[in-house]
């Protein structure tokens, strides 16, 4: 028995490998492995995986494991007596428990009592001081803590006692130290607050049917409850049991066979293969090659690092030659169809996974909607009372409007017949602005100043070079990451439009690039222009030096902008101490908040003539987050996606309205 099974276990485990092989088995299983692939990776890792595997069956230096003679690197063990040991969770009714709390049961909404302190309630407000709408300071369905501190003091507390559909006004001051808005620092508003419902949790012990129904879960009672979860909790326990027994027997086989070597060419194929999907991943989403991302995240030497994955790969590749080894043996042929009725078996899984998640969703979508409308009948109710109020009040305010309206135009014209009179009236674009300002010409950076530390450096950086022009070199050094590409491109533009630059050429290039590049060249063609370095802290000491001497003004008067991690930029200088000479302003952007970045954003938006709301502010807030910390590149590109799916939608209307919405960022 003990025999059968072990052979039984292996022709399982050679089932799963051989697929995950593709190519290198004797068997065709390269459609079937993708397709298992896909069942488990995001789209994004799938593409990749793709564009690598199309590279390697392309590969003049591709060798398959058919092509070789196992026996001569390998020698089985006894496998066919084999027996191994691997753990199996305990399914207890804790570990249900605590799934169903943890993974099946939501927050419910009620609406048939007041707000208490520790509640989590759904409200819409609206804050406005001197009877206008501040901004940042509205929004709908936001979820608060009551108790948490989150907002100003007294906006929690006035809403304890609310019954949910109310609405109620709280009048407040922003505290002297309030750093967020300025404007708003010690000011008196109101904030307009709906209460929308008070959402409660619960766990097992004590959820009701009629809990789970306001949650939208297809299980009415608790038992159907837990015998979905029971049912989750055993797969889940018996598919990472078949795991650990497979996983068991390859380590099994490898340690019971013997190796004369390993062959080179496989092991140097599994190397490329994974440096080629690391190239590939470092590219996407880390926006540097390997070499960068190895130091840096794992600070280790290339070397260091190619070591270990050769290691890994030899490994790997023992694991290949044990596997054919055996189905040669055994005469054991993993043919097509076996492939691709596994392959369907997953596929049917994920699709019932899928299809019973999308029934969940929209049973929670359903109960929702009859919250929604619920509450929306009673705000009818509600609205009708306070109709004639309202429009009294609607009549009175459009005749003051009317008033002010006729005032605005009668000073327009006045204004208008002013300027016909007046002589023409040359301005000065390029001269320096006055303490703590930007000159007129320097309208791309403005979006930066608002940045809390690095804001002020910035605009005192720009003006002094305005002055004196004789050291015009900039160093501006952040956290990896942070993208400061932008701001010197922003830097570039302005210093032609202040005549600080006499070319209009701006060149944008990776250190590693210009490592490689033939600068005398490069610099005649740029002369008079200027160059953006990207990654400066990888540009290689005697390029540095080279650099300076090319760019100097006497040569081709090209200035220079380094940009990137702090720490690497220091290192550079240390070795190149004569080149730290000539870039005297240096710009700190460490510490790039979220709020930064949203004032960069908003900024960037009213340069490109662009209007927001409030709940747009929301949704660039939520979008910051899902970004590295302060990469100021990546923001930029997604505001300007932002743009331009918002002038697509209005020219589709023939319209040219420029109103950012919140589905321009999805």
């Amino acid at each position: 028995m003990k025999k059968k099974m072990a052979m039984m276990c292996i022709a399982g485990v050679m089932a799963v490998s051989l697929c995950a092989c593709g190519n290198k088995s004797t068997q065709t299983g390269s459609d079937a492995a993708q397709t298992t692939e896909q069942s488990s990776e995001t789209a994004a890792t799938q593409e990749i995986a793709s564009e690598e595997e199309t590279k390697v069956s392309e590969r003049a230096d591709y060798v398959a494991l058919a092509d070789l003679d196992v026996d001569e690197y390998v020698t089985l063990g006894e496998y066919k007596d084999m027996t191994v040991q691997a753990a199996k969770t305990e399914v207890t009714d804790e570990v249900i428990e605590n799934y169903i709390n943890g993974n099946m049961l939501t927050t419910y909404p009620i609406t048939d009592r007041a707000v208490e302190d520790g509640d989590l309630v759904t409200i819409d407000y609206v804050g406005k001081k001197d009877g206008e709408a501040f901004s940042g300071g509205s929004a709908e369905g936001y979820q608060l803590k009551i108790g948490s501190n989150t907002f100003i003091d007294g906006f929690e507390e006035g809403l304890i006692g609310v019954m949910p559909g109310d609405t109620v006004d709280l009048d407040l001051t922003f505290p002297e130290s309030y750093s967020r808005n300025q404007d708003l620092a010690g000011q008196a508003v109101v904030f307009t607050v709906t209460v929308q419902n008070i959402l409660e949790s619960t766990d097992y012990e004590n959820v009701t049917p009629e809990q789970l129904e306001l949650m939208g879960l297809e299980y009415k009672t608790k038992e159907a409850l837990w015998d979905a979860a029971r049912k989750s909790v055993e797969e889940e326990a018996e598919n990472n049991y078949q795991t650990n027994i497979n996983n068991a027997i390859m380590d099994q086989l490898v340690s019971d066979s013997q190796f004369t070597s390993v062959p080179q060419p496989l092991v140097d194929e599994e190397v490329q293969n994974y440096n080629e999907y690391m190239e590939a991943i470092c590219v996407s989403f880390y926006g540097c090659d390997l070499e960068t991302y190895v130091t840096t995240y794992y600070q280790m030497t290339m070397d260091e690092y190619n070591a270990q994955l050769t290691e890994m790969a030899q490994e790997t590749v023992k694991q290949y030659l044990v596997i054919e080894a055996v189905a040669r043996q055994e005469g054991i042929e993993i043919t097509d169809e076996d492939i691709n009725k596994k392959a369907e078996e997953e596929a049917k899984k994920k699709a019932e996974a899928e299809a019973k998640k999308k029934a969940e969703e929209e049973a929670k979508k359903k109960a929702a909607e009859e919250l929604a409308a619920k509450a929306e009948e009673e705000a009818r109710k509600k609205a009708t009372e306070e109709a004639a109020k309202a429009e009294a009040e609607a009549k009175a305010k459009a005749e003051e409007a009317r008033k002010i309206l006729e005032a605005a135009k009668k000073a327009e014209e006045e204004a208008l017949k002013a300027a016909e009179q007046a002589d023409s009236i040359q301005i000065d674009l390029t001269q320096p602005a006055e303490e703590g300002k930007l000159p007129l010409a320097a309208s791309y950076l403005e979006k930066y100043t608002k940045m809390e530390k690095s804001g002020k450096s910035l605009v005192d950086t720009f003006n002094a070079i305005t002055v004196d022009q004789e050291n015009r070199n900039v160093c501006m050094m952040g956290d990896h990451g942070f993208g400061l590409t932008s701001v010197g491109e922003d830097f570039a533009r302005s210093f032609y439009d202040m005549g600080i630059c006499k070319a209009k050429t701006i060149a944008k290039i990776k250190a590693q690039a210009l490592n490689k590049v033939k600068l005398a060249d490069a610099m005649s063609k740029l002369a008079g222009g200027c160059m953006v370095v990207e990654n400066a802290g990888l540009i290689a000491p005697d390029k540095m030096t080279e650099l300076m001497k090319l760019t100097a003004k006497d040569v081709n008067d090209v200035v220079v902008i380094l940009t990137g991690a702090t720490e690497s930029i220091n290192r550079l200088f240390g070795a190149t101490g004569d080149a730290k000479d000539k870039f005297t302003h240096q710009i700190n952007m460490e510490g790039i908040s979220t709020q930064d970045m949203l004032a960069i954003a908003k900024g960037y938006f009213k340069q490109q003539g662009f209007k927001t709301d409030d709940s747009v502010e929301g949704t660039v807030k939520n979008l910051l987050m899902a970004m590295e910390s302060g990469n100021i590149d990546r923001m930029l590109k997604a505001c300007d996606e932002a743009m331009l799916k918002c002038d697509d939608r209005e020219k589709a209307k023939g319209s040219s309205r420029k109103y950012l919405l919140s589905e321009d960022f999805k």
